[in-house]
């Protein structure tokens, strides 16, 4: 058995032992530096890593023309727009008066998004840019008894607004002289190269011939105007084409 001098002694070199446990390292008080590879390990390196802009489809929405299309089903004192389609571009072109001179445009109007304060009021006074856009065509539209087929085509920034364009499209009709029979179609086309807070409106007529033998064999921009889809904005045409649809996601 072990005696009680024994027993001190163990106890004593297990408190020696526990105790250094909390005591720091001794490094008898010498400084030095260590030059090896090693410290390569904790030296940050520079990095640039330069996010992209346009990463994650970003640049999709930043450079497309995005164009909704729909029908209007109309009668006496009612209209009723329905957006059908919504198409991307990779791009828009300008048509040279030679070629729009061939549609046939009955009216064009610009508009300016307008908010006035109401001061002291609490009636809000808004133009918004279709609205006021269809405001400007109406002074001096012409006849549409005639038509078969009329096109509406609203165009604007990147903050042209759907919901505007509908309530401006229904606001057209209403007040254009046309046969309940007439075919109405619009299309509301934006992009970030034409000014904010603007729409410019263009209404064009169409006959009926969509069917021929010549109208099927037409491409590009000849196509486009064949079918009534012209923009004119600051005294210039412009038309989106179907080559140049997009359905990238990247």
């Amino acid at each position: 058995m072990m005696n009680q001098s024994s027993l001190r002694t163990l106890l004593a070199a297990t408190l020696v032992a526990a105790a250094g446990a909390f005591t720091s390292p001794q490094l008898h008080a010498v400084n030095f530096h260590q030059q090896t590879s090693l410290f390569a390990v904790i030296r940050g390196d520079e990095i640039n890593n330069a996010v992209s802009e346009g990463a994650g489809g970003v640049h999709l929405a930043r450079d497309s023309a995005i164009k909704i299309t729909g029908e209007v089903k109309h009668k006496p004192g009612s209209a009723n727009p329905k957006p059908a389609e919504l198409l991307r571009y990779t791009q828009f072109q300008q048509v040279s008066d030679d070629l729009a001179s061939s549609v046939k445009i009955v009216c064009t109007g610009r508009g300016t998004e307008v908010y006035r304060d109401p001061g002291d009021s609490t009636v809000k006074d808004v133009a918004y840019a279709p609205h006021d856009a269809v405001r400007d065509a109406l002074n001096a539209a012409g006849s549409t008894q005639d038509a078969d087929r009329l096109v509406i085509n609203f165009l604007g920034g990147d903050d042209l607004q759907v919901m505007e364009v509908l309530e401006a499209v229904e606001q057209l009709v209403l007040n254009l002289d046309v046969k309940t029979k007439t075919k109405i179609t619009f299309n509301s086309l934006c992009h970030g190269a034409f000014p904010m807070e603007q729409a410019a409106l263009t209404v064009v007529k169409v006959e009926d011939d969509s069917d021929s033998e010549g109208a099927e064999q037409l491409k590009g921009v000849e196509k486009a105007l064949a079918d009534g889809e012209v923009y004119f904005q600051d005294g210039k045409y412009f038309t989106v084409v179907k080559e140049d649809i997009t359905d990238a996601v990247e």
